[in-house]
């Protein structure tokens, strides 16, 4: 017996993806088989923290005596509905898509996925045609007021290392015999990200995303010492307010980074090592005083040595308890941390670790952001597919309309990436894509950060054409690609990028990748930006970033429009961009009518593709955009 049942063909399942509270879904399956089938059915869980199941019968359909179908309501809560068919035919069941629930209620062994979502579920329309650049603060430009002296009278220079010079290698020794700790510091502030804006606005960028950028130990800043200062190392409150203007007056938008699942052990609420003059919680459990953030924390004494819960076993990041409802009201409340930003002008936050958040902190932080600001984005760092992400015990709530906005497109970089280095053909990096275009609801997937290097992976230029990672900071370190390796790396980066301004989601620029900057994991990913260079002499691919960012804002559908992909050779990526019936992919109206078909050769070899009644060549390492049978734009 043969079942056949095709999640992304409408005449099997209609309409296509996640779904909103209380809609009718179609699902049908065709039957080969010369057994007489004595009944079908539909059986599901659906659920989230717990699952209920059923069944259904599917009726033969009229024009079809092969074909079987039903129609369901999907459930009026947010949830995951998983579903598979069941075929009773000659005393004997056959299945297609069986699903189990294991005894911690979760869904095991397959099943196939409908995301269900709250229906009144949107996301900020600013975003959705975005072009964002990302930047590590200490390292993309130094302002025009710079001093060494200035730079050293911010923060400890028995502990801290400064840089004088900007093009130093990053440390990754640290000072003393404890090791490396990110304490070395280079200048970089948010004045010298004001006074190069012309470069970030050369890429068309709409949406500054900055790491941390709250007063801190390290330099990296994701140990939080007071979340209502701006670090002074970066300018303070009055360089922060500078460049928000100048960003408005450009039509920028700043998306701060939110880090509230664990703060700094070196902070104005922990205060290990008393710098603050606040009584910490630290201090409260050595009984020095009591500190009104002690109970943030999570403390043990043991033979009268204090120990705590960090992050990931790190003594600097100390946790919180999100639950705590004083350090709720601290970040989450009428007067906390994250209405005071929004407040100050930000246009949204990226949540650090956000699958470490619980459900209910993301719930109450949706509905305080948005109280503050309806258009405000709330973005979550999340490396798998979001939709059925499983962490501490359970299905998560990030893409159901009650949490996030959308999230980190770590899933979209790995199938690129997988693709491009011919680790999967064009059919299986197609999978991967529609994997998340199925599972994602719409308002989501059209904001998806659609990354290729970040400050917590390798630089992409690295990853595509470098040796593989050995994990080793001094091998690291002493790394640069041959070559023949840059050469080939420049031309996978370039096509990495075609990829990102040509697809659904927001094509994120790391900052350095418009100048291939190499790099492995951190620190090495978190070099200094040669602005230099840019300016005296702007090296290819920074101008042909300029020009597919140009492209991409020029014609809506390569931005905003429906995607459908072509099946090719296996070095071949190929899909279309488009709109249906004037609307775009979200069903807004489009006022662009053309079909731009994109097409991606990530071999050495020219190759041929027919589509539209055309046939083309694309030469070796290349990418084209075709749209009424001619070629529009090259890389």
């Amino acid at each position: 017996m043969k079942i056949i049942h095709n999640t992304r063909d409408l005449k099997y399942r209609s309409p296509f993806g996640a779904q909103k509270c209380e809609s009718n879904v179609r699902l049908s399956v065709d039957i080969i088989s010369d057994e007489i089938v004595d009944d079908v059915s539909l059986c599901y869980y659906y659920g989230l923290d717990s699952f209920e199941s059923g069944r259904m019968y599917m009726n033969s359909e009229a024009d079809d005596i092969k074909r079987y179908g039903c129609d369901i309501m999907m459930p009026a809560e947010p949830c995951l509905f998983f579903y598979w068919i069941e075929v009773n035919a000659a005393g004997q069941v056959f299945s297609i898509g069986k699903a189990e629930l294991s005894k911690d209620r979760r869904i095991v062994n397959g099943g196939f996925q409908i995301t269900v979502y709250d229906k009144f579920f949107t996301t900020p329309e600013w975003m959705k045609e975005a072009v964002m650049y990302q930047i590590f603060p200490d390292r993309f430009a130094r302002d025009s007021g710079f001093s060494v002296e200035k730079m050293m009278s911010s923060g400890d220079p028995d502990e801290r290392i400064f840089h004088e010079n900007w093009n130093d290698e990053v440390d990754f020794n640290g000072k003393d015999d404890q090791g490396y700790k990110a304490l070395d510091f280079f200048g970089g502030s948010l004045d010298g990200i004001r006074e190069n804006i012309n470069h970030i606005i050369d890429l068309g960028v709409t949406v500054i995303y900055l790491n941390p950028v709250f007063q801190s130990r390290s330099n990296h800043r994701y140990d939080t010492g007071n979340y209502e200062e701006i670090d002074p190392m970066l300018g303070g409150i009055k360089a922060f307010n500078r460049l928000l203007e100048v960003c408005k007056e450009n039509g920028i938008r700043l998306v701060l980074d939110g880090v509230f699942s664990h703060t700094g052990a070196d902070s104005k609420y922990f205060n290990k090592y008393n710098r603050y003059p606040e009584i910490g919680a630290y201090q409260d459990a050595e009984g020095k005083g009591q500190s009104e953030w002690y109970c943030w924390y999570d403390f043990s004494t043991i033979h009268g040595k204090i120990y705590y819960d960090s992050w990931w076993n790190f003594p600097d990041l100390p946790n919180v308890n999100e639950n705590d409802l004083g350090y709720r009201k601290f970040i989450l409340g009428e007067n906390g941390v994250v209405r005071k930003w929004i407040g100050e002008g930000s246009s949204g936050w990226r949540l650090d670790v956000s699958d470490e958040l619980p459900d209910g902190f993301l719930r109450h932080l949706r509905a305080s952001t948005k109280s503050q600001d309806p258009d405000a984005l709330i973005m979550g760092e999340v490396w798998e597919d979001a939709s059925n992400k499983i962490s501490y015990g359970g299905y998560r709530d990030f893409l159901l309309g009650r949490t996030h906005d959308c999230v980190m497109g770590y899933p979209f970089r790995r199938t690129l990436f997988d693709w491009l280095k011919g680790k999967i053909d064009s059919s299986q990096a197609m999978n991967g894509f529609e994997t998340i275009r199925e599972n994602y609801p719409i308002e989501a997937y059209v904001c998806n950060m659609n990354l290729i290097s970040s400050h917590d992976v390798a630089r992409a230029i690295t990853e595509l054409a470098g040796e593989p990672d050995r994990g080793s900071r001094d091998w690291q370190s002493s790394v640069k690609l041959t070559t023949d390796q840059r050469k080939y790396g420049n031309s996978l980066l370039k096509l990495a990028m075609f990829v990102q301004f040509t697809f659904p989601g927001v094509p994120s620029v790391y900052y350095g990748d418009e100048l291939a900057m190499e790099g492995y994991g951190d620190p090495f990913c978190r070099r200094t930006f040669d602005m230099t260079r840019v300016l005296k002499e702007p090296p290819e691919i920074f101008l042909w970033l300029k020009a597919v960012s140009k492209f991409r804002h020029e014609h809506a559908n390569v931005s905003s429009g429906h995607i459908k992909f072509h099946n090719s050779v296996p070095d071949l990526l190929l899909y279309s961009r488009y709109s249906v019936n004037d609307q775009n992919i979200t069903g807004r109206p489009s006022d662009d009518r053309n079909e731009y078909i994109i097409a991606v050769n990530r071999s050495y070899n020219t190759l041929s593709f027919s589509i539209g009644g055309n046939s083309y060549e694309l030469s070796g390492l290349s990418g084209v955009i075709v749209s009424n049978g001619k070629r529009v734009f090259e890389a």
